[in-house]
């Protein structure tokens, strides 16, 4: 039930943001390297991580690339 719950909300959340405007963002590469190894998302584990930092950082573009 879970693993269809989260299959439904990343499509919906994958669907609304076509991907292509992530991929053209200069230097987002290392970033997304980087969160997706602390959230090992092959990984069935649930995993949470804190982005934090200053407005305009780009926090909440990483996050919705992920």
């Amino acid at each position: 039930m879970i693993e269809k719950i989260a299959a439904d909300v990343s499509n919906v959340v994958n669907d609304s943001v076509p991907s292509i405007y992530f991929e053209s963002l200069i230097g987002i590469g290392v970033h997304m390297e980087k969160m997706r190894s602390l959230l090992s998302l092959e990984c069935d584990e649930v995993r949470m991580v804190g982005i934090w930092g200053p407005a305009g950082i780009g926090k909440t573009t990483i996050a919705r690339a992920l």
